[in-house]
């Protein structure tokens, strides 16, 4: 039975899925580290006054351990995986970019084996096998179509790569934070680290071509494809299993799909389609043997 935290790591899924065509339009017009840095101010602006009004914790008395554990999820959940996923966007369709990040879960497979030494049993390998086929049928069939080429294939894998590292490393230090107060604490050094370049990039901005549309994107971005969907997942996570959360990457393809073909006009081809369902399988694939696990666990404790 569906609860409030299954509607919510939906909904952060749903939220994030469609702003990969709309920050595509931003980025081609506002340099990147300019953007992130904007965006992530107005993230700061809302949730850290509302933290402290939730949670009634100030930033600087959390804790040096809870600080450095924000600061590392800041680097490489946040900062890292932004900036190249905006970078990409400059190379890619929005539609390979969407499928890219959604291999997430087969990306966090490959480098627990290597990093945690976790086992990899043939669920595993099978749904790697997935991820892995599409990629190759989007790119070798679809990705030029779209004017994608291999700096944006690249940069999404590092991006992938950097969110991988993030869970992999929350998996190890935890950050035991109230939801409101993380998700501040996680905008408020990211914006610190991202500012130098951001205001320096400022200064050979042309501010004139910042119209309504654009200012309407960079707060869209900064709400609604930033604050609220980390927000989201911190307070819905609590509430579900695990397996739902790697389950719900396979909407961000589907609804970054969607708006791109119905308000963008992108063209939707056949191996779009095909790499659409093998990563929406591979996700399936890779949360399964965790789902059974976690239930063969509740059965024992019973």
């Amino acid at each position: 039975m569906m609860n409030r935290g299954h509607i919510f790591i939906i909904l952060q899924a749903v939220l994030f899925g469609i702003s990969i065509p709309i920050v595509q339009v931003s980025v081609a017009t506002i340099p990147v580290w300019l953007f992130t840095a904007m965006t992530f101010g107005i993230a700061c602006i809302v949730m850290v006054p509302l933290a402290r009004h939730v949670d009634g914790i100030k930033l600087t008395d959390i804790g040096r351990k809870n600080m450095v554990g924000i600061l590392m999820s800041s680097l490489l959940g946040v900062v890292l995986y932004t900036l190249f996923l905006l970078y990409g966007l400059k190379y890619s369709s929005a539609v390979s970019v969407a499928v890219i990040n959604s291999l997430t879960p087969a990306v966090t497979l490959i480098l627990s084996f290597f990093i945690l030494r976790e086992s990899l049993i043939w669920q595993k390998v099978l749904a790697i096998g997935f991820a892995v086929a599409s990629v190759l049928v989007m790119n070798v069939n679809g990705a030029s179509s779209h004017g994608g080429n291999i700096i944006g294939l690249l940069l999404m894998i590092l991006a992938v790569v950097c969110v991988s590292l993030f869970f992999i490393y929350a998996k190890r230090f935890s950050v035991e934070l109230p939801p409101f107060t993380l998700t501040a604490g996680l905008f408020t050094i990211s914006f610190i680290i991202t500012l130098p370049i951001g205001i320096y990039q400022a200064f050979s901005f042309n501010w004139s071509v910042m119209n309504f549309s654009l200012w309407a994107q960079v707060f869209y971005y900064g709400i609604g494809a930033i604050l609220l969907p980390y927000l989201l997942t911190y307070i819905g996570i609590t509430q579900v299993p695990a397996s739902f959360a790697g389950i719900s990457m396979a909407v961000v393809p589907v609804a970054s799909t969607l708006v791109a073909v119905l308000f963008y006009h992108t063209a939707l081809k056949v191996a779009d389609v095909l790499a659409l369902i093998l990563v929406i399988i591979s996700i399936v694939v890779s949360e399964a043997r965790r789902k059974a696990i976690q239930t063969q666990t509740e059965v024992l404790e019973k």
